[in-house]
């Protein structure tokens, strides 16, 4: 049998074979856009990077709308007026071009928390090539065509309900005419058209990476992994996963702000009470911690299984080692005395026990997630604070951060 045969080099050959799976791994980039990018910037080599890209958007969505209300003359000057307008400071001059430059960044740091699980190691070796599987099954899936192309009709889907369900207050940089019959102005149209749909798209493109992430975790929590109950990390050896959700937070700071926007005017025209803007802050804070616990819930039921299997073996050992003790001590045992058992010391698994019992069946922790809860709670923050008095907002911030 030669090296490669025998078990042990079929293992690292499969570890190799997840390694690579791990180094071309980029949920964030290689899609259909992305090489189309890369042909119209082939003369460019800065509309090439994330920022060029980043600024390119901020131009073509918030630059061209910029100019052509100042051409029609309603940039500035009255309550509808397009630099007076929070959802397009946010959606079209924040949100967008920051949803494009974290790319790079959250590619890098998920690459991290994969590489992690062969160099812990936390995969059975049997096990690696349907890792490496699941890798790149989530990279083809996040750039499906198919997956690309709903992102882009949900877009206009999201921008023609948008203006369908209007409230419009004229007069409005959008809109011209009178209440009984508007018209869509030239800056409306091109906001219709590109710049809400490159929004949307962009946001809808990085939920689906999002859910292409928390698949890839969920197929990695059904293969045989090299958990124990004593890890210090009291997740079984996946406590660094508790991390991965701030991986997110310039997605949710981007999502965070597109709903403030929304708030703001709220506020300002009294459409939204200072008692539902507290409720939304709640649902909001609820709805994001939800959102990035649902991928660690994947791991529960091996963690889960991992802490009945220790805490059950536990208790056999502490029933031999103390019904050893008993007949040591009386020349007998008490109960069922008949039973012959093995003679011998057991090791106590008091220790065991007690990790187990505080280990955790979701690797999660408060303290990990705030700077994604931060990010989702700072725009909707200072959307209120235009509003609302600053000591309710800071009392209201603290109140939902301890929770």
């Amino acid at each position: 049998m030669t090296e490669a045969e025998s078990p042990k080099g079929k293992d690292a050959q499969d570890t190799r074979v997840f390694d690579a799976a791990v180094d071309r791994f980029a949920l964030h980039s290689g899609d259909a856009l992305d090489q189309l990018t890369l042909r119209l910037s082939a003369l460019s080599e800065t509309a090439r990077r994330a920022r060029g890209k980043a600024i390119a958007v901020a131009i073509v969505g918030w630059g061209v709308l910029l100019f052509i209300t100042l051409l029609s003359g309603t940039a500035a000057g009255f309550r509808g007026a397009f630099l007076a307008d929070a959802n397009a400071w946010a959606r079209y001059l924040v949100a967008s071009p920051l949803l494009l430059l974290m790319d790079r960044r959250v590619d890098v740091q998920l690459r991290r928390y994969l590489a992690h699980f062969a160099e812990a190691p936390l995969i059975a070796p049997h096990h690696m090539t349907q890792a490496a599987d699941a890798v790149v099954r989530a990279i083809d899936r996040a750039r499906s065509r198919h997956a690309l192309l709903a992102c882009a009709g949900l877009a206009f889907v999201l921008v023609l309900c948008g203006h369908l369900f209007r409230d419009v207050q004229l007069p409005d940089w959008r809109y011209a005419g009178t209440p009984e019959n508007t018209r869509v102005t030239v800056a409306g149209l091109w906001a219709g058209l590109v710049t809400a749909p490159i929004f949307w798209f962009l946001l809808l493109r990085a939920l689906w990476r999002y859910f292409c992430w928390a698949q890839l975790l969920r197929g990695i929590a059904r293969l045989d992994l090299r958990l124990v109950a004593t890890h210090p990390d009291r997740s079984g050896g996946l406590g660094f996963l508790g991390q991965h959700p701030n991986v997110f937070s310039a997605m949710m700071f981007a999502l965070s702000i597109s709903v403030a926007g929304s708030v703001a005017q709220g506020l300002s025209s009294g459409r939204i009470s200072p008692d539902a803007y507290g409720w939304m802050l709640s649902i909001w804070v609820a709805t994001t911690a939800a959102l990035f616990l649902v991928s660690l819930t994947a791991f529960r039921a091996p963690l889960l299984d991992l802490k009945r299997r220790t805490r059950m073996a536990a208790a056999a050992n502490a029933t031999r080692r103390f019904r050893a003790q008993e007949r040591e001590t009386f020349g007998r045992n008490f109960a069922a005395p008949q039973d012959a058992e093995a003679e011998g010391d057991a090791a106590d698994a008091a220790k065991i026990d007690e990790a187990a019992k505080k280990m955790r069946t979701i690797p999660f922790s408060r303290a990990a997630i705030l700077p994604l809860l931060g990010a989702a709670l700072l725009p909707l923050l200072a959307a209120g604070a235009t509003q609302l008095p600053l000591g309710d907002i800071v009392s209201a911030a603290k109140k939902l951060l301890v929770l």
